[in-house]
């Protein structure tokens, strides 16, 4: 009899050893059980979420080189930006906010404080504010308004005595301390400048009107002082300024020259009270036809402007202020969350645009003090870019914050053709008087009247300005903006009247009377035929018969 085995049989032995029946046959075997296994692995990850996984890496090896790409393009676009300023500051011109910094002057010995002094002193109510607002540039209000200007006038001799002092003071410091950020600097003289201008056109015409020539060529000198004083403020808004100064200024010509009167020992005009002396409109020509301190004076408010949106790109990007707000309200306020998260990625196309905006003010500030139309425009880089979504995303800032440049230069051309033919005008006003009527041709005023034919700054080929003294009315005239002699044809705006100064030729109407629209136009010829008999139907230099005359 062998002994018991003390070995348990082991559960697999005993399934082992289990009868095969109908119930046992149901059980899994092991290797069945395995294939269990992996069919429940396989069921509790499904194949989609491989690649998640595959989706997921890629995505991070995406992110990854992003990174490194943001990285590599903000380094370049910096360190482009940094050596095109480097290479400014090594010509010595003025890129940030503090060189336009100026050294303090006397009081008394500066021309802008003067001129603030002068409008601070303008204390008109609000009805003679409006009252200047609707009569200035308008010589017969003037004349229905005579007795009220003249007390209005006097009564802020003041303020004219300040705006003269600013004309003989030898020094400017508009003491503008230009801050990051530079577009929070406020600038309420400006606005105020120009109050001023227009008070002192009422002036002008009116000490003109009651007979006072001398008075009235004093007030012209300090207003055209008053303007290249504004120029001297380094942004190019306030060269805009100093351009509408001059305007009121050639138009107060306009208004008064035909019949000034002017001292002389052979004459003792009944009219005037005070007649104007040859030295002070001689001296009135000078200013006038002074190109030089304009085209500086272009350039400086141009390198101004330079440094504004170089600040204001810096401000941005910083995150210093909202793009946004500084853009559609002009205001510095901090920016949003969302324009915080995108401040990153969109940094180096920032910069990038804010070395496409410096090169092209830049050649801009150099190209305005060209001498003639043709040269600027040859010299102006291409801002004409075409306005479209690629443009507006490779230039977000700049498309939107610089000024249209090629708008700026039309008008400071106008006003160059403006200022030489007022003082064309003046000095065929003196050759009157001296000879009792006005010359054939310009050359007549060369050297007694004018040191030199005054060159038209929209002609190419050095031409003078046009001269039509048998026309009717008789006019100077420049080309214009088309580059084209139209024989000094000139047409008028469609709504609101008045000469359309972007069509044809620039008049300069010498019989003192600008027409505000073509019925008004063929009431100046008619009298101008009255007056002059025979010289009906003549042809004028232009070739032109008086039919064909502007209209």
């Amino acid at each position: 009899m062998s002994e018991p085995n003390d070995q348990q049989p082991s559960p697999i032995t005993e399934q082992a050893n289990v009868p095969l029946t109908e119930e046992t046959s149901a059980l899994p075997t092991e290797s069945a059980a395995a294939s269990l296994t992996q069919e429940s692995i396989a069921v509790a990850v499904p194949p989609r979420y491989w690649w998640l996984k595959r989706l997921l890496i890629g995505g991070g090896v995406l992110l990854l080189a992003l990174l490194v790409l943001r990285t590599w393009w903000g380094f370049v676009a910096q360190r482009r930006l940094d050596a095109q300023i480097a290479v400014y500051v090594a010509r010595g011109e003025p890129i940030y906010p503090e060189d336009f910094d100026t050294e303090p002057i006397p009081d008394d010995q500066n021309a802008a404080k003067f001129l603030k002094d002068a409008a601070a002193a303008l204390n008109l109510t609000m009805e003679q504010n409006d009252n200047v607002g609707q009569w200035y540039r308008h010589a017969e209000k003037v004349a229905d308004h005579l007795d009220e200007i003249r007390k209005m006038v006097d009564a802020h001799a003041p303020a004219l005595q300040l705006l003269r002092k600013a004309r003989h003071a030898p020094l400017t410091n508009w003491d503008t301390k230009f801050r990051t950020p530079v577009m929070s600097t406020m600038l309420p003289f400006l606005s105020a400048q120009r109050m001023l201008a227009k008070f002192v056109w009422l002036g002008i015409v009116m000490k003109h009107q009651t007979g006072d020539d001398a008075a009235a060529v004093e007030l012209l000198r300090d207003v055209t002082a008053q303007a290249k004083i504004m120029d001297r403020h380094p942004l190019l808004i306030s060269h805009l300024v100093a351009i509408a100064i001059d305007a009121l200024a050639v138009n107060a010509i306009e208004s008064i020259a035909p019949q000034l009167t002017v001292e002389s020992p052979e004459n003792s005009p009944a009219r005037s009270i005070t007649p104007a002396k040859r030295e002070q409109l001689l001296a009135l020509i000078e200013d006038l036809v002074d190109d030089t301190a304009y085209a500086s004076a272009g350039r400086l408010t141009t390198m101004g402007e330079r440094m504004l949106q170089l600040n204001i790109f810096q401000t941005v990007w910083s995150g210093q202020a909202s793009f946004g707000a500084m853009v559609f309200f002009g205001g510095v306020t901090p920016p949003s969350l969302l324009e915080r998260v995108a401040k990153y990625p969109l940094g180096p196309l920032l910069q990038a645009d804010a070395l496409y905006a410096m090169k092209l003010l830049t050649p801009s500030a150099d190209a305005i003090g060209r001498t003639d139309w043709a040269q600027l425009q040859a010299s102006l880089p291409d801002d004409a870019t075409p306005d479209s979504w690629i443009d507006a995303v490779v230039h977000p800032l700049s498309r939107i914050i610089i000024p249209s440049l090629g708008r700026v230069f039309l008008l400071h051309f106008r006003s160059l053709a403006g200022r030489k033919m007022a003082a064309t005008a003046l000095a065929i006003r003196l050759y009157e008087v001296d000879h009792g009527q006005r010359p054939k041709t310009l050359t007549q005023l060369v050297p007694d009247y004018l040191r030199e034919l005054p060159v038209d700054p929209f002609a190419s080929d050095g031409r003078a300005l046009a001269y039509l003294p048998e026309a009717h009315p008789p006019i100077l005239y420049s080309i214009s903006q088309d580059a084209e002699d139209n024989g000094g044809t000139f047409t008028f705006r469609r709504k609101n009247g008045g000469v359309d100064r972007e069509k044809l030729d620039l008049p300069f109407f010498l019989d003192g009377v600008r027409p505000k629209n073509k019925q008004h136009f063929q009431e100046l010829a008619r009298k101008s035929r009255d007056a002059r008999e025979d010289h009906d139907y003549v042809e004028d230099e232009g070739g032109k018969s008086d039919e064909d005359q502007p209209r």
